[in-house]
């Protein structure tokens, strides 16, 4: 009797088709893989929009500040010298009596994982602890969205819900990498969109001009995407600003998810939620009173 086989020829045939499949496959397993990451981004966001709007209610349409401080009571930030809550001891004085607004949702959350968006690899954490020269801590918790910094500030009266002219189309919480986010104020040749930088009709008269421009803390966490770095300076080309965008469109496969006033969430294209301030002054859904920037 003849043993059957395959042949060289054979096996060559299957491997190729097998290669060729996977060819094919895996480019469709990854687009789902971010399709669903996209859309557990866009859970957590609608979750986020859902408690803000809550809180509102419960606090006679006030808004919440992005952070606050307090005192020098050491209990008041429940992530300062907490591994368990945290991501590592971040025993720093300055940082004990300091709350974001994640710490100030939670009540209405409850999980702070929900604070971690799905999409990016990190959320962000503060740098070193105290006397440490490398590793990771955290003073305000892990988190991958940003608080509109148009329409909530630091340490001073918060803002009335009933001070935004179009509730639908305000934007209060985004895809971002740290706590507080700004529209670009640049243009995609790089040059100032607005030299006074001050929102008409802002009841505060803040100035958003010279001094957050070049500020990592504020809109420029646009570039960071959880990745642990800051740049401070302000792209100077429209190849550095386009490198820019290039980088934000890694989250959630060129989408970021909103969360709106009136509580709805939604995802736009990237581009058109980092520049839409540059390019719908009067109407940005980043100006709460409508009445542009000038």
């Amino acid at each position: 009797m003849k043993r059957s086989a395959f042949t060289l020829i054979e096996l060559l045939v299957v491997i190729a088709i097998i290669a060729i499949l996977a060819a094919i496959l895996f480019p469709v397993f990854a687009q789902a893989k971010v399709a669903a990451k996209k859309t557990a981004d866009l859970s957590n966001m609608k979750q986020l929009a859902t408690s803000t709007y809550m809180y509102f209610s419960d606090y006679d349409d006030t808004l919440f500040n992005y952070r606050v401080s307090g005192g020098n009571n050491y209990q008041y930030n429940p992530f300062w010298n907490n591994p368990n809550v945290g991501t590592g001891t971040c025993a720093n004085s300055s940082t004990a009596n300091k709350q974001f607004w994640d710490v100030l949702l939670y009540p209405y959350v409850k999980s702070y994982d929900m604070f971690k968006g799905p999409g990016v690899g990190n959320a962000w954490v503060n740098t070193q602890p105290d006397g440490a020269s490398t590793g990771n801590c955290s003073y305000g918790g892990q988190n991958s969205y940003g608080i509109n910094r148009v329409l909530f500030n630091a340490n001073q009266a918060p803002y009335n819900f009933g001070t935004a002219a179009e509730p639908s189309n305000t934007l209060v919480i985004t895809d971002t990498s740290y706590y507080d986010i700004m529209p670009k104020l640049t243009k995609r040749d790089a040059t100032d969109a607005y030299p006074n930088g001050q929102f008409i009709g802002d009841p505060g008269a803040t100035q958003y001009g010279v001094t957050e421009k070049g500020n990592c803390g504020y809109f420029y966490y646009w570039q960071q995407l959880g990745q642990g770095t800051c740049q401070a300076s302000n792209p100077t080309t429209p190849a550095a600003e386009q490198l820019v965008l290039n980088q934000v469109k890694l989250r959630n496969g060129g989408t970021l998810n909103i969360a709106f006033l009136d509580g709805h969430a939604k995802g736009f294209p990237t581009e058109r939620v980092v520049y839409d301030l540059v390019d719908n002054n009067a109407k940005s859904f980043w100006d709460p009173w409508k009445q542009g920037m000038e």
